[in-house]
This record gives structure tokens, C-alpha cells and sequence, in this order.
């Protein structure tokens, strides 16, 4: 089992001391529904001074779920993936459900620039200027959960 912290795997991500999570994630109203698969991920860190982008495309089995609240608000659920030195990897164990609370050993990842998910075999795809995605937030288990944000998924095929 990694002992490794949200602040290691942020460290080693980053190349720097990392940013601690002052993100309130909100607790979810009434029942999450999940609409799909997250099939990609692309967002924006900056490691050792330098911005970079970087874009994950996640294995079949390891595609966490995305689920919505009754608010509207965007959860990942699941999936086989950790975030490491080389940003997020596939494999591993598969994540159970976890529910973030302010005392938890949270950091920054980055800022998210797009999602791509699989709903009812399409694919849709939500995106963000520089300065205006939700910030990806690392838990202490290496999961990944967003800031408090309203997807507007658009159909890509």
C-alpha cells in the first residue's frame, strides 16, 4: 500500500511545494446520478515555473464515472487511476467512493481545461478558457474530485 500524501503526489506532479486545497467541494444535494464515463481529461499545471498542459486519456477499465447532483454539480466516481510524478496514471486498485472533508489532506492539481465523457455511446465534451476551469483537486487517496462546478457537456460525434 503508497503511503504517499495529496502533498507528495502533488509535489512529484508539480516539481514544487503544493498549493493546499482551499476549495470548499460541496457536499452533494440529494441523490448523484451518474450521466457517463470519463473517457479524457485535460488540464493545466505548472511545474518547476513552467505552464504546461497536459491530457490524460483514460483505459476502458479504468474510466472513472461522472455523476451529477440534483444542483447540478460534477463528481468523478470510481475508476482505476492514482495521480503520480507523471500526472494521472491508469491502474491500481479501483477507487471506491470517497467523500472529501475539510479536514483531509487535500491539494491542488491544476486547473481543468477540458472533459470528454461517454454518455449513451456519444461523446460529449465540456472546455475552458485559461483562468476560467474548475480546479482539479487531489485527495489523500490520489483521487480526483472538482471544484464546485455546473457542466455544460456538448455532443463531439
Amino acid at each position: 500500500m503508497s503511503t504517499h500524501t495529496a502533498a507528495d503526489r502533488a509535489r512529484e506532479l508539480r516539481g514544487r511545494e503544493p498549493i493546499e486545497a482551499s476549495v470548499e467541494l460541496p457536499d452533494p444535494e440529494g441523490e448523484i446520478q451518474v450521466v457517463g464515463y470519463v473517457i479524457s481529461v485535460t488540464y493545466r499545471i505548472d511545474r518547476d515555473g513552467e505552464a504546461l498542459e497536459a491530457r490524460h486519456v483514460f483505459r476502458s477499465t479504468s474510466r472513472p464515472q461522472l455523476g451529477r447532483d440534483d444542483a447540478g454539480q460534477a463528481y468523478l466516481i470510481g475508476g482505476r487511476y492514482s495521480v503520480g510524478r507523471d500526472g494521472i496514471e491508469d491502474g491500481g486498485r479501483t477507487r471506491a467512493p470517497y467523500t472529501v472533508s475539510p479536514d483531509d489532506d487535500c491539494h491542488v492539481l491544476g486547473e481543468l481545461a477540458e472533459l470528454a465523457v461517454e454518455i449513451d455511446g456519444s461523446t460529449m465534451d465540456c472546455s475552458w478558457e485559461e483562468g476560467d476551469g474548475p480546479v482539479l483537486i487531489v485527495d489523500p487517496t490520489g483521487g480526483l474530485h472538482l471544484e464546485a462546478v455546473d457542466l455544460d457537456l456538448e455532443s463531439s460525434t
